[in-house]
């Protein structure tokens, strides 16, 4: 019987995480469609595999309007990766540079850093 090997997934280690509001006129009770959405500004420094990174989730979401977001990735203060989410504007738009195929993009995952909606999904065409 042959044993069978298994890999250790690579985890990140956060190093930092400071959040501000960036609206300055946040109140819960009015945060679906009063003005008081809650828009937080959170950046994230951790280390994967020896090397540190700098991750900054932007939020500008509108309440019941939508979600208008951005999450980018640098490393050594250069854009890695990034996903933008964009409801609140007439025409939307969605950008996606986040791959489940990358480790490092999955362990942010893991990390709760990305949910599934940040992820490029490629689709086959009929």
């Amino acid at each position: 019987m042959r044993k069978r090997e298994s890999k250790k997934m690579s985890e990140i280690k956060i190093l930092e995480q400071v959040e501000h509001e960036q609206n300055e006129f946040y109140d819960p009770d009015k945060s679906n469609n009063g003005g008081g959405y809650h828009q937080p500004l959170k950046k994230t420094v951790f280390e994967y595999e020896g090397e540190e990174y700098e991750f900054i989730y932007d939020n500008m979401s509108c309440g019941d309007f939508g979600r208008r977001y951005t999450k980018t990735l640098y490393k050594n203060g250069v854009e890695i990766a990034k996903s933008v989410i964009n409801e609140v504007d007439q025409d939307g738009y969605e950008e996606y540079e986040f791959c489940a195929l990358i480790p490092l993009h999955m362990a942010m995952f893991r990390a709760n850093l990305l949910t599934r909606h940040d992820f490029y999904e490629e689709y086959e065409e009929e």
